[in-house]
């Protein structure tokens, strides 16, 4: 028969191992959020550049239409004193001082010509609508000055410079974007 051995009295735990791995979990659930966190505010950046872009690309796609639009005009437009609701920028453009220095305040959604309605781009078989934006870009041209002599070369010809400021609208209304170009032409 077997001899019992006597067992030794069961030692008393001290938990160590429980703390220790609540610990390792509490380290392993911040640095998870702080991924999360990371990941999130990434994503946002991405958006924001996205909505920029779009608002670039908008404005440069009204300013585009614009120039061509007065580089084919046949005849000179009519000269707007006062950048208001009276004058029709479709078929005129605004008189050099007209448009305010600061682009930023011109009244863009009640004077300025939407892309897509003549002017401003499509008309009759134009590109169309800006794609994928808050709002269409819109364009403002300004008979900026009139050049009598030579400007690079040697023709003594008449010159008209034309100032066109584009805003466009990207994603949403808190990216806009205001490009400007100066185009010369011989007179119509």
């Amino acid at each position: 028969m077997h001899a019992r051995r006597p067992q030794a009295a069961p030692r008393r735990q001290q938990g160590a191992i429980l703390i220790v791995s609540l610990l390792m979990l509490l380290v392993l659930t911040l640095l998870a959020l702080a991924t999360m966190r990371a990941a999130t505010f990434e994503e946002r950046m991405a958006g924001n550049a996205r909505d920029v872009n779009l608002s670039f690309q908008s404005a440069e796609a009204a300013l585009r239409a614009a120039e061509d639009a007065i580089l084919t005009l046949n005849a000179e437009p009519v000269r707007c004193l006062v950048l208001d609701a009276s004058c029709n920028l479709l078929t005129a453009v605004a008189e050099r001082g007209a448009v305010p220095a600061d682009v930023r305040t011109v009244p863009w959604n009640t004077v300025a010509v939407p892309y897509g309605s003549g002017r401003g781009g499509a008309g009759a078989g134009g590109p169309g609508a800006v794609e994928n934006v808050a709002a269409q870009p819109r364009v403002v041209v300004e008979h900026f000055e009139t050049i009598d002599g030579p400007l690079m070369d040697a023709d003594d010809e008449v010159r008209l410079v034309y100032r066109v400021t584009a805003r466009g609208v990207g994603g949403t209304e808190a990216a806009q974007t205001i490009v400007e170009s100066t185009l010369t032409r011989y007179p119509y």
